[in-house]
C-alpha cells in the first residue's frame, strides 16, 4: 500500500469515532481492517511498501496508528480548540474534524511524518471528501464565541504566496484591519496589502469579521479579490433588535411570533448584504 492510501484508511477509522463509543471502536477497527483492499497505484504517491497484495504489516500499521490517535482524542481536541480561535469544536464538520485530528497527531506525535507532508496530505484528504480547504494568515482581531481579542496583525503578502504554493489550499482568509465582532468605529482596511495578496496568490480571498465594514469598502474589497465575507455579528445584531422590538410591543407574546421577528431581522441583514455584494446595484439604491 502507499502512504496516501494508508493515511486515508486511518482517516476513515478516526472519522467513525464520532459515531461509536470506545468499546464499539474496537470492533469498528477490526471490521475496517478486514475490508481494506489494495487501491489502484498512484504514480504521484510514494509507496511505503510494495504495491500488490495488501500486506499484514500495512494492516498492523493502520490498526496501531488508529489506536494511538483514538487514545489521544481528548488532547488533540483540546489543542484544536486552542488554535481554532472563535470556533467551538462542535461547530466543525465531522470529516473536517477527523482530518484535523489525524493531521495534528502527525505534526505533534509522529516523527516519521514531516510537518509539511502532514499539512499537504490533510489538504488532499479534505478535497477528496468534499471539503473546501481554507486557511487564515495574519491575525484577525476582535472576538467571537467568547474568545479573547488578540489584536490585529496584517497578512504578509510574501508569506501568503509561499503558504498557498506549498499547501495547495482553495481559499485564504486575510487580515487587513478587519476584526471579529462589533466595531466601535468602522475599520480602516489596508487595501494596498489586499491588492498585493491577490496579485501574489491568485486564489479566492476571504474576509472574516465583515460586520461593521462600510458598504463602499465591501465593494472595493470585492474588486481586489474578496469572494466570501463573514457577517454573523451583523445578523445577530439585526435579529436581536427585531426580537427586542417584538417583546416591547403591546399585547400577548408567543414563541412563533418571536421566531418570525428574528427570522425577519436575519432576512433583512442578508438581503442588504446581497444587494451590496451585487456590485451592479448603485449603493444609494441598496436597502438600509
Amino acid at each position: 500500500m502507499t502512504r496516501r492510501s494508508i493515511r486515508e484508511n486511518i482517516f476513515l477509522i478516526v472519522f467513525k469515532a464520532e459515531f461509536n463509543n470506545q468499546e464499539e471502536m474496537e470492533e469498528q477497527i477490526r471490521y475496517s481492517i478486514s475490508k481494506i483492499e489494495e487501491p489502484e497505484e498512484d504514480p504521484e504517491d510514494v509507496a511505503i511498501t510494495e504495491t500488490g497484495k495488501v500486506k499484514e504489516g500495512d494492516l498492523a500499521y493502520i490498526a496501531d496508528k488508529s489506536h494511538k490517535i483514538l487514545s489521544m482524542l481528548p488532547a488533540l481536541d483540546e489543542k484544536i480548540s486552542e488554535i481554532s480561535d472563535g470556533w467551538q469544536i462542535g461547530r466543525l464538520g465531522k470529516p473536517e474534524l477527523a482530518i484535523l485530528r489525524l493531521a495534528l497527531y502527525e505534526m505533534l506525535y509522529d516523527e516519521e511524518v514531516p510537518f509539511r507532508v502532514a499539512i499537504n496530505e490533510a489538504v488532499e484528504l479534505a478535497k477528496k471528501y468534499g471539503a473546501t480547504v481554507g486557511a487564515e494568515l495574519g491575525l484577525v482581531g476582535g472576538s467571537e464565541d467568547g474568545s479573547e481579542d488578540h489584536g490585529i496583525r496584517c497578512t504578509n503578502p510574501d508569506d501568503a504566496k509561499i503558504f498557498v504554493e506549498r499547501t495547495g489550499i482553495d481559499a485564504l482568509a486575510v487580515a487587513i484591519g478587519n476584526a471579529h465582532g462589533n466595531y466601535p468605529v468602522a475599520p480602516k482596511l489596508a487595501f494596498d496589502v489586499l491588492e498585493q495578496i491577490h496579485d501574489k496568490t491568485g486564489i479566492p480571498l476571504v474576509l472574516h469579521g465583515g460586520s461593521g465594514i462600510t458598504d463602499a469598502d465591501f465593494r472595493k474589497a470585492i474588486e481586489l479579490g474578496i469572494v466570501k465575507v463573514n457577517i454573523a455579528t451583523a445578523s445577530f445584531n439585526r435579529l436581536t433588535k427585531h426580537a427586542e422590538e417584538y417583546l416591547k410591543s403591546e399585547g400577548a407574546h408567543n414563541y412563533f411570533d418571536l421566531n418570525l421577528a428574528m427570522v425577519q431581522g436575519t432576512y433583512e441583514n442578508v438581503r442588504h448584504h446581497i444587494e451590496v455584494f451585487n456590485c451592479e446595484m448603485p449603493l444609494d439604491e441598496v436597502d438600509a
